[in-house]
């Protein structure tokens, strides 16, 4: 009963599988990063030499990470809100 609610609220979805190539270079990706975070971790910086840069960040290099990290949120967003439809009728073909 649940099964045939959920296929009228939802229908039915086939998830499509990865090829062989594709998990093997996710299993090497993961691989890589666990064996560089390994032989990094070994060098024995504490945890304020590796997230605060040893205090030695000036505000220049801050504000620019901060606004990487926001604009390219900002657009995928609008690239997410385009793609189901929602747009502002009052930018288009406005100069």
């Amino acid at each position: 009963m649940r099964e045939r609610i959920r296929e009228q609220r939802y229908g039915t979805v086939e998830h499509p599988k990865l090829p062989g190539l594709d998990v093997l270079l996710v299993g090497v990706y993961v691989v890589a990063s666990n064996t560089m975070g390994s032989r990094i971790g070994r060098d024995g910086e504490t945890a304020e030499t590796n997230f605060l840069a040893d205090h030695d960040m000036t505000w220049p290099y801050i504000g620019g990470s901060l606004f990487g990290s926001n604009i390219s949120t900002l657009i995928a967003l609008a690239g997410a809100a385009y793609a189901v439809g929602v747009y502002n009728h009052e930018w288009i073909g406005r100069a």
